[in-house]
């Protein structure tokens, strides 16, 4: 058997460091990844700025800033790993979840609450997009039938 590793061969420490390595295709996605993170971040991170001088913060302090304006939010979004497209961002579910607080006269929840993490709201994110796309093809089809990642690469 020419060209397959043999037993012997995949239990050594060189060959598992082989399985590991990255191909270049791998490091450009993760690459392209890393920066729509980034900007995220500093998408998150101009949010947080204009809600603090316009004063929605100063509101919820009692007539004083409690949050610092000067904070630096960091991002994160999820990717489908099929298409390698963008499935959910934290910014965008920070400002979904701000407008329906915002609707019920609740701002202040997603502001205080510490489990409202980026990575959080970006697996938020993903779980209302299956839920839309869950009632867009309803209960019977073959796409919610295939579970959670069917409905994910349809988004």
């Amino acid at each position: 058997m020419l060209g397959q590793p043999s037993f012997f061969e995949k239990r050594t420490e060189e060959y598992k460091q082989q399985v590991l390595e990255l191909n270049d295709s791998e490091i450009e996605e993760m690459k392209l990844g890393l920066k729509n993170a980034l900007l995220d971040g500093i998408e998150s991170t101009e949010d947080w700025k204009e809600m603090c001088t316009k004063g929605r913060a100063n509101d919820m302090g009692g007539g004083h800033n409690m949050f610092d304006k000067n904070v630096k939010m960091i991002g994160a979004i999820v990717v489908c790993p099929r298409t390698q497209k963008i499935v959910s961002r934290a910014c965008e579910e920070r400002r979904t979840q701000e407008q329906s607080q915002i609707l019920a006269g609740r701002e202040d929840l997603i502001l205080l609450n510490p489990l409202c993490s980026p990575i959080i709201l970006a697996l938020q994110g993903v779980s209302r997009k299956q839920r839309l796309a869950a009632l867009d093809h309803g209960m019977v089809s073959d796409s919610f039938k295939s579970g959670q990642v069917g409905l994910l690469y349809e988004i």
